[in-house]
């Protein structure tokens, strides 16, 4: 599991201007936020969900009058009242979510009020439960899992008719995250596993109002001839993009090979004539002389599984059929891929290792923000990383440090502090001046 510290979450739940005061308990294996409220409160679990990790968000909120003190003015736990138990729906679609609630979580029972995420749900299992809930009448999308996580909540955004999207097809060429919105979209470039479901609980740190969309390699999906330069791969994704926005200002960001994948995209349109107003760049670099040995398919299995959010032994001995179990055991809606898909997949991550060793980038005219893994390299080395990028920037290097390493970049407490950076750029950017 994760260390959760609740002064972090504290401090979090008094950043909203409805709290007047806060304490956080570990309650029978509940992490229980009792707050004190000086006005409305009723988007505090939104609050949290874009100031903190899922792992953090409390799985329940109780109001009180007053913060019960002892005689010597600390916290008195005795009289901390314990969270309202909802274990029965109250009506037929929160009986229908609490089951389903309860068998992607593998759960014997799951109270209405309770977070997805806080039980140990994640965003993989999240496209799960949407397809659970759609074959039972009920609609909703993955990102409304991730920004209103109760039973209760999405039973009544279900009852309300509200449908955003169909259920995603983990496979498609473009994964449509969250399609409505009112901002210009992001469009997130899948890493080397040719894949972006990493990139689900993004959505949680973004402006509601702010469509995202991932790209994904359709030789996952149905095989075909593979690709031959990232060029060429960049070209087909700028197509993708102007179906889905015709014209800019565009919006981009990349992991890994993705990033490699996202400059080319960007400087792809600016020569068509468009404008791109944002390039994130997430622990992506030209390939150098020393970056030039393939990784070998042990290695390939085991970033698979890291980039999904799995821990994985790098000195493990991994078939295939291993990889699927974990995915299993797990509960992710990718167990069922079967051997042959997976084949694919492994195919992909090193045909874009080959890509990438290849790749002579262009010169994007703008800003890059790149985002640097910090864990395990030295302060020389980090200092080094922005000069790989200098001779394809014409414009600033701006560099953000996160406390993790490479495959853990879209793990939840990276993907927290990369997401709020990337959210505070986008809402600055320039677009409402169009």
């Amino acid at each position: 599991g994760f260390a959760v510290r609740p002064a972090e979450v504290e401090t979090a739940l008094l950043r909203h201007a409805g709290v007047a005061a806060a304490e956080v308990v570990v309650r029978d294996d509940q992490l229980v936020a009792y707050v004190v409220p000086r006005g409305g409160t009723g988007d505090l679990r939104e609050h949290l969900t874009r100031e903190l990790p899922d792992f953090a968000v409390p799985s329940a909120i109780v109001e009180l009058p007053a913060v019960p003190l002892t005689a010597a003015g600390e916290l008195d736990h005795a009289q901390l009242p314990a969270p309202r138990t909802k274990a029965d729906g109250r009506t037929p679609a929160e009986e229908v979510l609490r089951l389903a609630f309860a068998e992607t979580l593998g759960l014997p029972s799951v109270d209405v009020d309770a977070d997805f995420f806080a039980l140990g749900g994640n965003s993989l299992l999240s496209v799960r439960l949407v397809a659970l809930a759609r074959n039972a009448g009920l609609r909703f999308t993955v990102a409304d899992v991730l920004t209103h996580g109760t039973v209760e909540h999405l039973a009544a955004l279900a009852a309300s008719g509200d449908d955003t999207g169909e259920v995603l097809d983990p496979f498609a060429p473009v994964l449509p995250i969250r399609p409505a919105g009112d901002r210009a979209p992001l469009f997130c470039v899948h890493a080397g596993l040719g894949l972006s479901l990493p990139y689900l609980g993004l959505v949680q740190h973004l402006d509601p109002g702010r469509p995202l969309y991932g790209l994904q390699s359709p030789n996952v999906g149905s095989g075909g001839e593979l690709p031959v330069s990232v060029e060429d791969v960049a070209e087909e994704y700028a197509a993708r993009i102007r179906e889905i926005q015709p014209a800019g200002p565009y919006h981009l960001l990349g992991w890994s090979f993705g990033g490699l994948l996202a400059h080319e995209i960007a400087v792809q349109l600016q020569e068509a004539g468009e404008r791109v107003d944002s390039l994130f760049v997430l622990d992506s670099f030209p390939a150098g002389p020393a970056d030039q040995t393939p990784p070998t398919k042990q290695e390939l299995l085991v970033s698979f599984l890291e980039h999904l959010g799995f821990d994985a032994d790098a000195g493990a001995a991994l078939s295939p059929a291993d990889v699927l179990g974990v995915l299993g055991r797990g509960g992710s809606r990718l167990a069922g891929i079967g051997e042959e898909r997976m084949a694919r997949v492994l195919d992909v991550m090193s045909n874009n290792g080959e890509l990438a060793l290849r790749y002579e980038p262009a010169r994007f005219s703008g800003r890059l923000r790149l985002f640097l893994a910090a864990e395990g390299r030295t302060e020389d080395d980090l200092a080094a990383r922005p000069g790989q990028w200098s001779p394809y920037v014409d414009g600033e290097i701006e560099t953000h440090r996160i406390d993790c390493g490479h495959e853990f970049m879209m793990h939840p407490q990276a993907q927290a502090a990369i997401g709020r950076i990337v959210a505070a750029a986008l809402d600055g950017s320039s677009e409402e001046d169009e």
